[in-house]
């Protein structure tokens, strides 16, 4: 109803407080027609938006980001995880995700290895006082019965019954010797001393077998010193004062196998009696003594004072060396290093 016809129409045909009444109905029914529009349009806009196809402010967007990342040291290894997630709504939720493959980068490691082989220096050896070497044509020709000593001392030998194959002498366990004249540097008195031989035993069994020895008669009182097998192939350094003799502990030897046999007497900073065999120390003893009987004899290698006993060694005999010196027990492997490749 349009108010302006309601106003025309009405005049004159009420009283003025009957018109004022409709008059305020009138606009209290405006007002409610004009709320009523109102609302409408706001449900339809909001029916509008529900479908999509409104426009308006948009929610927050929310960005969520995730990043790990892992370092190792040679070789290298990197990943790197990133997610995004982006939320878009009033009602409706859209998602959006992004996921970035891990890049792993690999670093490839040479490694390289060095092997340095160090060569000890070599231990100094005292200079023996006697030294035949019968692969060495100085000290032996290759024929003849004279053996020279590589020393300054010149204590050279004789040989009785004995052949010769390179690199050692050939003993045939009934007659064979060799002769060292007797010399008084031959004699350790109150001193250290070692006898180095090398030896190899065809036969052992059936008797004692003399390899080095100096001495005035059997007895062990007429002993001075010496290398010794017995029948059952120990082997020992011993050592007579005039009264009695001491021995090294032993090592049992075979045929048919070459041996450096080392007997060191210490009697200066210490007092032992000591056998190494092919380098090694084979055990100590404790002697008392204050001397070593000075003999008159020849040195002998191989007999037993030239047969005054039946003990002639059987087999091959090579490098032989005196010391006037206890040889401490790198030195000994010393001599042995030096040595064994003749033999070996």
């Amino acid at each position: 109803m349009n108010r302006e016809r309601f106003d025309n129409g009405a005049k004159g045909q009420y009283p003025t407080s009957d018109q004022q009444e409709i008059e305020r109905r009138w606009r209290l029914l405006m007002e409610e027609e004009e709320l009523r529009l109102r609302i409408e349009g706001e449900l339809n806009v909001l029916r509008s938006t529900s479908t999509g196809g409104a426009t308006g402010a948009s929610t927050p967007t929310t960005t969520t980001t995730s990043t790990t990342t892992t370092t190792t040291l040679a070789p290298t290894t990197t990943t790197t995880s990133t997610t995004t997630t982006t939320t878009i709504a009033p009602t409706t939720s859209t998602t959006t995700t992004t996921t970035i493959a891990p890049t792993t980068t690999s670093t490839s490691t040479t490694s390289t290895s060095t092997t340095t082989t160090t060569t000890a220096a070599p231990v100094p050896v005292p200079e023996p006082l006697l030294y035949y070497n019968p692969a060495n044509p100085s000290s032996y020709s290759g024929s003849g019965i004279g053996v020279n000593d590589l020393t300054p001392n010149k204590l050279n030998g004789t040989l009785s019954n004995i052949t010769y194959t390179s690199p050692s002498f050939n003993y045939n366990g009934t007659s064979s010797s060799l002769t060292i004249p007797d010399n008084p540097l031959l004699e350790p008195g109150a001193g250290d001393w070692t006898v180095e031989i090398w030896i190899n035993h065809a036969v052992i069994a059936g008797s004692s077998r003399i390899l080095v020895g100096k001495t005035d008669g059997v007895l062990a009182a007429d002993w001075g010193y010496g290398l010794r097998t017995a029948a059952n192939g120990n082997t020992y350094f011993e050592v007579g004062n005039g009264t009695t003799s001491v021995t090294s502990p032993t090592y049992t030897v075979t045929t048919g196998t070459w041996y450096q046999v080392v007997g060191v007497w210490s009697n200066v900073s210490s007092n032992f009696i000591s056998l190494y065999i092919n380098g090694a120390i084979q055990g100590s003893n404790m002697h008392s003594f204050a001397s070593i009987k000075n003999t008159t004899n020849n040195l002998y290698l191989g007999t037993f004072n030239g047969g005054e006993s039946s003990q002639w060694f059987n087999g091959q005999m090579g490098v032989f060396r005196l010391y006037n010196s206890a040889l401490t027990a790198p030195q000994v492997l010393q001599t042995y290093n030096d040595t064994v490749s003749i033999y070996s």
